[in-house]
Formats: C-alpha cells, structure tokens, sequence
C-alpha cells in the first residue's frame, strides 16, 4: 500500500461490521489491497467495507450484512 493514513475509529470488528472508510480515505484503486490485508485481521468473521457515505448501500447489500428494514 502507498504511505497513506487511515484514521480507524473502531478495531473490535465483529461478525456483520460495516466498516465506514471516508471519501478519499486512500486511492481507490488500493482499496482491494487493504480489504486483502483486512481478511487477515478479521479472519472468518463477515465485515462488509464501504468507502464513503453508508446511504449508498442497496436493499440488497444491506440484508447481506444482516439488516432488515422493520
């Protein structure tokens, strides 16, 4: 990865997490680098990564995490 800080706000990641990088966090092309590096850190448990604002998750991608509308 380039020499980028990312100011992390949760580290106890648990099964079903969204982890909420900031727009403009770190290139978006090393995105799939550091979600590589991440696998490593969370191991089996399931932590879904968006870059940027959380509102743009589909119906879909939200039920995936475990969410449901009520």
């Amino acid at each position: 990865m380039s020499d980028v800080m990312v100011a992390v706000r949760k580290i106890d990641l648990q099964d079903g997490d969204v982890l909420q990088l900031g727009e403009g966090a770190f290139p978006p092309a090393e995105l799939p680098r550091f979600i590589d590096q991440l696998r490593h850190v969370v191991g089996e448990r399931r932590v879904m990564v968006i870059m940027g604002d959380v509102r743009q998750l589909s119906e879909a991608d939200m039920n995936a995490a475990g969410w449901y509308r009520k």
